[in-house]
């Protein structure tokens, strides 16, 4: 089939559904939530007694609703019994991958993404401010879509807000904070969690949404996790005690479903004072080729590489933002006298920005 020739089953697919969905949320009982992170804000649909709500759980600013605002884009999260009351799904799998390759680079309105492996299927209906999470078991879900649930669709969604959606941990004190950026397991959440200790806050170790402003750029927290191994070089402030506690069971990390106390760990937001690389140097007498500066590609490779869609629009907007804020690259090294000395170059920074 034609490139055109998809586009225009794909379109005629995608309104079908929207139409289904509506009648699904009209015939059906439904719990609905509102979702706000500073200028974003979108709706969750969801069936009464759905599993997927513990999930949910992980969102630092989840209220409920009584209905469905339309003006802001809605996520329906729907699981294998609600099968027979959707458009039937008659794409092959050249199809799906031809459309999801338009969907990496451009800004393309409607598209799928289909993991065959787990059985998820996610509807992206950009134009129609319409979105669908489709999954066979709430059970043998992964835990990155119970501990970040839904964060293909809130990258969509703030990138049409002129927002970014990234993959960093954070520090905050007054109002300011840095972010700290790096692939998986390079110190993000350890450092973070070091703040912690020292009694500065956060939003959130993990993902961040940002908004670029004229004149300065804010951090948003968009979910309330934070991760730590049992192992971890220090122990965790007292206060975590009081939050609920589970295990990623590929990794072994806790993960803290933290409140938004005032005495907690969480802030809402924070004015970005700078951006951090985080460099893992496994053994401080061999370093591993340890990049020479804290380049836009370091900046942005985890986070494009882990929501790969209109990655053309995602470039531009992460790069406005590594453009207007200072940056510093940060080696880290596995051990307490690294950690303290980095807590006390990030301490500095507060003290300068003050």
């Amino acid at each position: 089939m034609a490139k055109k020739e998809i586009d225009l089953k794909l379109e005629g697919w995608v309104e079908t559904l929207c139409d289904s969905l509506t009648n699904i949320l009209r015939n059906n009982a439904f719990n609905i939530y509102k979702l706000e992170v500073g200028p974003i804000h979108l709706n969750i649909a969801l069936p009464e007694h759905s599993k997927f709500s513990k999930a949910l759980q992980s969102f630092y600013a989840l209220n409920k609703a009584d209905e469905v605002e339309h003006k802001y884009p809605t996520i329906y999260c729907l699981e294998e019994s609600f099968l027979g009351q959707l458009p039937q799904f008659n794409f092959l799998k050249k199809e799906l991958n031809e459309i999801e390759f338009k969907s990496r680079l451009s800004s393309q309105k409607s598209f799928i993404h289909y993991d065959y492996e787990r059985g998820l299927l996610k509807i992206f209906a950009a134009d129609h401010n319409t979105f669908l999470f489709f999954y066979k078991d709430f059970d043998s879900l992964p835990d990155w879509e119970i501990y970040s649930p839904l964060k293909e669709f809130i990258h969509i969604i703030a990138l049409k807000s002129g927002c970014w959606l990234a993959h960093a941990g954070s520090i905050a004190k007054n109002g300011k904070g840095v972010l700290l950026f790096g692939p998986g397991g390079n110190g993000k959440s350890t450092t973070t969690l070091a703040g912690i200790k020292g009694h500065l806050k956060t939003v959130g170790d993990d993902y961040v949404i940002i908004q670029h402003m004229p004149e300065k750029n804010i951090a948003f927290a968009v979910y309330r996790t934070v991760k730590s191994y049992e192992s971890d070089i220090f122990a965790l402030p007292d206060f975590f005690n009081q939050y609920e506690k589970h295990t990623i069971h590929l990794t072994g990390k806790k993960v803290y479903l933290c409140s938004q106390d005032k005495g907690g760990a969480f802030v809402p937001s924070f004015e970005i004072i700078m951006n951090i690389g985080m460099h893992l140097v496994k053994n401080i007498s061999i370093r591993n080729s340890p990049p020479k500066d804290f380049s836009f590609t370091y900046f942005s490779l985890s986070t494009l590489s882990q929501i790969p869609f209109w990655l053309n629009k995602s470039n531009k907007i992460a790069e406005k933002i590594f453009q207007s804020t200072p940056k510093h690259l940060m080696n880290f090294n596995e051990g307490v006298s690294s950690l303290s000395s980095n807590m006390k170059y990030i301490r500095n920074i507060f003290a300068l920005g003050s």
